[in-house]
C-alpha cells in the first residue's frame, strides 16, 4: 500500500500523516510519501530571493517532521519530497507519478485557514483526484476502522475497479459497511441497494434509509454518532445527493463538517 500525504506543515496536516501512518501500521505496513509544495513565484530577483528562504525553510520543516514521526513505524518506508509547483494539479499528478493507491489529507490543511482551503486545494483533491481520498477532520486520533458508513443511491457502478479501491482499503480491517440510503421524505420510494451488495460480499453488511429532515450532512453525523461509525463513505457523482455535497456553495458548510474521516471514491 502506498499512499501520498500532502503537508504545510500544519498542526492540520501533521494529523492526517500521523492518522495515514497508523493505519499502515495496522495493515501491515507499506509506503508513504509527504509532499510540500512550494508556490511557483515570479522570476524577478526578488522573488528570486525569497524562493531561496522558502525552500531552506521548507527543508528544515520537513526534517523536523520526519524526526518526530520516523522510528516510530518500523513496517513504513516514509519518502519526504519537495517541489516547486502549483499544489492543487501537482499532488493529482504526483500522486499518479508514484501510483499511490490514495491521497490522505486534513479537511483544513493545505493553509491551516479553513476559507481558505476549503474551496481550494482540498477540495479540488476531492473534486479531481482519479484515486480515493482520505479527508481526514483536525484533532482525529486514528482508531481502528470496525464500522463504515456507506452513502449510496440508485446510480449503478461504472466500473468495478470503484469497489476494487474499497476492498484494497478496507478488506484487510474488515469493517462493517452499513449501506446509507438518504431520502427526501418517508414517501419516496426506496431505491435498491443490492447492485452494491455484489461488490462487498467479502463484508458484513446492513441496509438503511435515512429521511433527510435537515442538511445531508448533519443526517448523516447523527447517524454515524448514533451507529458509533469509525468512516463515512462515498462515491463521487456529480448529480444526485452525494454530488449535490461537492457543489462548491454548499461544500463548505456540509462535506467538512462530518466528524469521522471520509473516503472519497472517485467516479
Amino acid at each position: 500500500m502506498k499512499i501520498l500525504c500532502p503537508t504545510d506543515f500544519s498542526t492540520s496536516s501533521l494529523t492526517a500523516i500521523k492518522w495515514a501512518m497508523s493505519y499502515l501500521d495496522e495493515i501491515g505496513g507499506g509506503e508513504i510519501e509527504i509532499l510540500h509544495c512550494i508556490g511557483i513565484m515570479n522570476r524577478a530577483t526578488i522573488f528570486k530571493n525569497l524562493d531561496n528562504i522558502f525552500q531552506e525553510n521548507a527543508r528544515s520543516d520537513m526534517r523536523m517532521l520526519i524526526a518526530n514521526i520516523e522510528g516510530d513505524y518500523e513496517k513504513i518506508k516514509i519518502t519526504p519530497s519537495i517541489f516547486k509547483a502549483d499544489s492543487r494539479p501537482f499532488i493529482i499528478q504526483r500522486a499518479k507519478d508514484i501510483n499511490a493507491d490514495c491521497i490522505v489529507i486534513g479537511t483544513v490543511g493545505l493553509s491551516n485557514l479553513k476559507d481558505l482551503t476549503v474551496g481550494s486545494t482540498t477540495e479540488y483533491i476531492a473534486r479531481h483526484a482519479d484515486i480515493p481520498v482520505i479527508a481526514i477532520p483536525k484533532d482525529i486520533n486514528y482508531k481502528r476502522i470496525q464500522k463504515v458508513v456507506f452513502g449510496v443511491d440508485n446510480k449503478k457502478v461504472k466500473h468495478p475497479a470503484i469497489m476494487g479501491y474499497l476492498q484494497r482499503l478496507l478488506y484487510p480491517l474488515k469493517p462493517k459497511i452499513y449501506l446509507t440510503e438518504v431520502v427526501e421524505s418517508s414517501n419516496e420510494p426506496t431505491k435498491t441497494m443490492n447492485h452494491l451488495d455484489t461488490y462487498l460480499q467479502d463484508f458484513e453488511c446492513a441496509h438503511h434509509t435515512i429521511v433527510a429532515k435537515d442538511k445531508v450532512s448533519n443526517v448523516l453525523n447523527e447517524f454515524i454518532t448514533e451507529i458509533s461509525a469509525d468512516m463515512l463513505c462515498m462515491i463521487h457523482h456529480k448529480r444526485n445527493w452525494l454530488g449535490r455535497l461537492f457543489v462548491r456553495s454548499t461544500m463548505k458548510e456540509e462535506l467538512f463538517v462530518v466528524k469521522t474521516p471520509l473516503l472519497i471514491l472517485p467516479d
